[in-house]
C-alpha cells in the first residue's frame, strides 16, 4: 500500500505541477491560475514597460503571459508540457495571431532564441522542477539583453512539509534553496544587483544581466 500511495502522489505531483497535462492541468493552469498571486508579485518586481520584450519560463496557462502583454510590445512563453504550451496559445490568441506572443514547447536548459533577444523574464513555480537549474539560470543570462532583468518565485528550503516530502535522489525531484545558495547560483551565472527575498517560504529573487562598459 505505501508503494501504490507513492506511486500515486507522483503522478498527481507529475500531472498537477512537474508537467502539467489533461483535465486536472487545464483547470489548474487555465482557471485556478486566474487568481494567482505569485503572478502578480513577479509584475510587482519585474515593472515591465511598453517597449519591453518579455520572456516567460514554464508559463503554464499563459494567464500571466497574458497579463503581461498588456503592456510589453512582445512576449514570448516557453514550456515542456504540450498540453500547457496549447492552452497558452488559447489565451493569448489574438496576441499570437499578430506576432506579439510566441509559445513554444521546449526546454528551460536549452532556450530556442539567440543571445541577447529579451529585455526582462520571469519563472514562476517552475524551477523547482528543473533537472539542470545552473544550465537554466545561464540560458536566461544569455537570451537577455544587457540591463535586462529577471524574476524568479520558487519555494525554500524551509518550504511546506507536503513539498520537502517530495523531494527525491532522482532528477524528477523538487529541488529547494536557501537564500545564500540561490544568491549564489545567480552570481555563477554572470548576473549582478542581486536580491533574494524570502517570503511565505518562498524565494523572491530578482537579478540584472551586467551592463555593456561605456
Amino acid at each position: 500500500m505505501p508503494g501504490v500511495l507513492s506511486r500515486l502522489k507522483s503522478h498527481l505531483v507529475t500531472v498537477a505541477a512537474r508537467k502539467p497535462s489533461g483535465f486536472l492541468g487545464r483547470f489548474i493552469y487555465g482557471t485556478l491560475a486566474s487568481a494567482d498571486s505569485l503572478g502578480r508579485t513577479a509584475i510587482e518586481r519585474l515593472q515591465p514597460q511598453p517597449d519591453d520584450r518579455y520572456l516567460e519560463i514554464g508559463q503554464g496557462g499563459g494567464l500571466l503571459l497574458r497579463r503581461v502583454l498588456e503592456t510589453v510590445e512582445f512576449g514570448a512563453g516557453i514550456d515542456h508540457s504540450p498540453d500547457m504550451a496549447k492552452l497558452a496559445v488559447r489565451n493569448n490568441h489574438a496576441a499570437a495571431q499578430e506576432g506579439r506572443a510566441q509559445i513554444v514547447v521546449g526546454d528551460a536548459a536549452r532556450l530556442p532564441w539567440g543571445e541577447a533577444q529579451f529585455t526582462c523574464c520571469a519563472c514562476v513555480a517552475t524551477f523547482l522542477f528543473f533537472p539542470d537549474p545552473d544550465a537554466a539560470l545561464e540560458e536566461m543570462y544569455r537570451v537577455l539583453r544587457p540591463g535586462g532583468r529577471v524574476v524568479i518565485i520558487t519555494p525554500a528550503s524551509r518550504a511546506p512539509t507536503f513539498v520537502r516530502s517530495l523531494q527525491s535522489a532522482d532528477d524528477e525531484g523538487p529541488r529547494l534553496y536557501s537564500q545564500d545558495e540561490f544568491a549564489d547560483m545567480l552570481d555563477d551565472a554572470g548576473f549582478a544587483n542581486i536580491e533574494v527575498d524570502l517570503t511565505a517560504k518562498r524565494l523572491i529573487a530578482y537579478a540584472e544581466v551586467r551592463r555593456l562598459a561605456a
